[in-house]
């Protein structure tokens, strides 16, 4: 009996540990899911028109700052000032690099696509089409085009941000719903897998690397740069993600 007694504490001991080991792995998914959707919306805000000075304090606050410093971009370098020349240099430098007159970099995906070229193409289709699959509207009484930049990264802003919230749900320990929150989760990631490998990380990188090549202001090839690193990475944590979620 004592050797049986022996056999069941280590396999509740093993089972412990095991179970540990989970809930410190989901806590680490959540607090890479939430920093990469506290990224995304920073670069969606970024792209989607010329800055308010309430965008550029964002950026200049100690904690934003220093984020974005070990990234490798330093705003007191580049966003030191006056507020309000600041914030009308980079407006300046907006509209000159996305907006014209003159040659600019289109923020749509058409327009980025080999083989398309112009705005309303099929990719704009699909995404407007993508968008309303993950329960979420475009919105089109602004004039605005579904494949914008800005509006493909508030997607994914949003769908990490869901993400985050259902890791941090099976971090908790709580044993209700687990299978649920297990099976919202995976659909989320699988979202994310498709969208970024089947239509972001097609033409985005292309689109950054045009605002590097022709942009002179640093802010804006900072961001480009920031841009690409993330899609970089987030399409390589999405099955990462997906292992931890299966056990693997």
């Amino acid at each position: 009996m004592d050797g049986h007694g022996c056999e069941g504490n280590e396999g509740m001991k093993s089972h412990t540990i095991k179970n540990t080991e989970a809930l410190a792995a989901f806590a680490q998914q959540h607090r890479w899911a939430l920093s990469r959707s506290n990224c995304y919306g920073l670069l969606a805000l970024v792209f989607r028109d010329t800055p308010t000075p309430q965008v550029l304090e964002q950026l200049r606050s100690p904690v934003l700052a220093q984020a974005l410093g070990r990234l490798g971009y330093n705003p007191a370098d580049d966003l030191a000032g006056d507020l309000e020349a600041v914030t009308e240099r980079l407006s300046e430098e907006f509209t000159r690099t996305f907006v014209g007159p003159g040659a600019f970099v289109s923020p749509y995906a058409s327009v980025n696509y080999e083989g398309e070229g112009q705005l309303w193409g099929d990719s704009t289709v699909w995404i407007k089409r993508f968008i309303e699959t993950t329960g979420l509207f475009f919105k089109d009484n602004s004039g605005s085009i579904p494949d914008h930049i800005a509006i493909e990264l508030e997607l994914m802003q949003r769908l990490t941000a869901h993400e985050a919230q259902l890791w941090a749900s099976r971090s908790s320990g709580a044993s209700r719903n687990k299978k649920d929150i297990d099976e919202q989760l995976r659909q989320c990631l699988e979202v994310q897998q498709r969208f970024l490998g089947e239509h972001l990380c097609k033409w985005a990188p292309r689109f950054c690397e045009r605002i590097i090549k022709t942009c002179t202001s640093l802010f804006y090839r900072e961001m480009a740069n920031l841009t690409k690193s993330i899609l970089a990475s987030n399409i390589k944590e999405v099955p990462a993600a997906l292992r931890v979620l299966s056990g693997d």
